[in-house]
């Protein structure tokens, strides 16, 4: 008899025993990497994201449900600084929407703590692609240290994962970047071909079985290489098996990419943006 098919949809909650930053822990990521770049001019101690944080946190207490309200997290953040730089790209008195929104004031900025400089679109967008590079290079990080740290964890996983195959054809989604368990399914079907790291979506329609993973937000394991001889999309995302290897994603170096709603995103292989 066939085994039965089972989907494994795969969160946050399922990494953070494997050492991944929770949803909580990467706000302290990007405020870390902001403090360096972004400092408030008249307030150094706390920084741009810090900034746009509360105030997002002051609106919503004001205004949003009680039972509704939470505290805002990153991409609650990425969005507002993209929606905004998108809104008002020039300045609040350049957009048709000043007529009926008020633009809040955001505070000058330090750049590296060198540089005054007013926040504008640029910023935005500068604050924005920061945020992406240190959250990923995080979670690379995070990675390499769990092979060396969480082997226990890993080997029940994987004992998990076997017990769970001797009765079904496993596929798994997962909203996460690390690779906790794309390392739990040995050789599983990713869409990309091991020999070129590139993408082929024939690797997943037209596979034979059920088994694969589905990396929907990105993955550690996405690289964006220079182009060469043989491929010259600069935006092409590959493969790179080896997490120590000197990946070229970043969002800061690339060009944005405009999205079918106005806003630009960064060009990276990191969380959400390469969509």
């Amino acid at each position: 008899m066939p085994k039965k098919r089972l989907l494994l949809a795969v969160g946050a909650g399922a990494s953070v025993e494997f050492g991944m930053p929770s949803v909580a822990a990467v706000r302290g990521i990007i405020s870390s990497a902001i403090q360096t770049r972004y400092p408030l001019l008249h307030a150094p101690a706390t920084n741009l994201y810090e900034h746009i944080e509360e105030t997002v946190s002051r609106y919503w207490t004001h205004f949003v449900p009680p039972h509704l309200r939470r505290p805002p997290h990153f991409e609650d953040l990425l969005y507002t600084i993209f929606a905004l730089a998108a809104a008002y790209p020039a300045s609040a008195d350049t957009s048709a929407l000043g007529a009926l929104i008020t633009a809040t004031k955001v505070p000058d900025v330090s750049f590296f703590s060198k540089q005054p400089q007013h926040v504008g679109p640029h910023t935005l967008h500068d604050l924005a692609n920061a945020s992406v590079d240190a959250m990923i290079k995080n979670f690379r990080s995070a990675c390499v240290a769990a092979q060396a740290t969480k082997a226990a964890e890993f080997t029940q996983l994987q004992a998990f994962v076997a017990a769970l195959q001797a009765h079904f054809d496993i596929a798994v989604v997962t909203l996460n970047y690390d690779d906790v368990m794309y390392r739990a399914f040995p050789g599983i079907e990713t869409g990309f071909d091991p020999a070129t790291g590139k993408f082929d979506d024939g690797r997943i329609l037209n596979r034979a079985g059920w088994s694969c993973i589905l990396h929907l937000h990105g993955s550690v394991h996405f690289d964006m290489p220079l182009p060469t001889a043989s491929s010259h999309d600069l935006h092409e995302i590959c493969w790179q098996p080896n997490l120590g290897a000197q990946f070229q994603q970043n969002a800061s170096g690339r060009s944005s990419r405009r999205h079918a709603e106005g806003a630009d995103f960064p060009t990276s292989s990191s969380p959400d943006m390469a969509k």
